[in-house]
């Protein structure tokens, strides 16, 4: 991997950095020897209640930061702006589950504002995909607790690492398949790793849950503006959960077939590798999905 503990470790400050975690991959060698990937974890009571004492969690640690800068949160975001994010994420899982705990409010019974659903905790693993989609900031918190889990990084209290794996479970279970196209940022060491991978036929490794969009189009507005980082849109086929028109992938390993310098942006073309050509990869696609047993979000 060239510069592997260098890389390694930057690759992991990255996931405190907004900007870089759209896109983030691991070198496939670097996945399979992590011991502490995202554990299966179904939308139940228990979890939802985690994943509302995370947002509050969260919540609170804005509330207490009193930098006025625009890139003030992990490197991207005003307070101002992350705040009204998860604040708009709390109330709309307090209407889809009717769990309290969701409300910022103590007395918020959790139908203000709509009668909640019947469903309860169930739909909880939607509400989740479907903010993954629509909150660019909660989509960012997210996969970063998700990178984290998966790169061994210990987390904050603050981290949204039960929401991540409840999304990684649910998008794992997606049968959904097609061309997708995930736009975002990497830094110029990643960029070297995408080179080298290229030339030496190694898998690279998607972690938990990306933002697979229709389009190369699509994709590439979330190229623009990274701060000290190149825009790259990855270009794969493969399985996951369908959200309106965009995909949201499992983990998916795959080989780079060619990396193409467009106008403001590279195209990453991705190809499923053989286990000739990358004896590193996983036979079983599925096999490389499955969390190991007892680990943790």
């Amino acid at each position: 991997m060239g510069c592997g503990s260098s890389r390694e470790s930057l690759r992991k400050e990255g996931a405190d950095n907004y900007w870089l975690v759209d896109a983030q991959f691991l070198p496939l060698e670097d996945w399979e020897k992590i011991t502490e990937k995202l554990a299966a974890a179904e939308a139940n009571e228990e979890n939802a209640k985690k994943v509302a004492a995370e947002l509050k969690a969260h919540h609170k640690w804005l509330s207490d930061n009193t930098d006025d800068k625009a890139n003030a949160v992990y490197n991207r975001y005003s307070v101002k702006d992350a705040k009204a994010a998860v604040e708009a994420v709390l109330t709309a899982f307090n209407t889809a589950t009717g769990i309290a705990e969701f409300a910022l409010a103590p007395a918020t019974t959790g139908t203000e504002g709509g009668a909640a659903n019947d469903g309860g905790a169930a739909d909880l693993a939607g509400a989740i995909a479907t903010h993954y989609v629509t909150s660019a900031y909660f989509r960012h918190a997210v996969r970063s607790a998700g990178l984290k889990t998966e790169q061994g990084v210990s987390h904050k209290d603050h981290d949204l690492k039960t929401a991540a794996a409840i999304l990684a479970t649910a998008v794992k279970a997606g049968a959904d398949e097609g061309d997708f196209f995930v736009g975002g940022h990497v830094s110029q060491a990643d960029f070297d790793e995408l080179t080298e991978s290229k030339e030496n036929k190694r898998a690279i490794w998607f972690s938990g849950a990306v933002l697979g969009h229709a389009s190369e189009d699509d994709a590439k507005a979330a190229t623009t503006d990274g701060a000290g980082s190149k825009g790259v849109v990855f270009k794969y086929n493969g399985k996951g959960l369908k959200n309106s028109d965009k995909h949201l992938v499992w983990g998916s390993f795959a080989q780079i077939e060619n990396i193409e310098d467009k106008t403001g942006y590279h195209l990453v073309t991705l190809k499923t590798p053989s286990k000739e050509a990358a004896p590193s990869a996983p036979a079983d696609g599925a096999a490389a999905n499955t969390p190991a047993e007892g680990t943790t979000a």
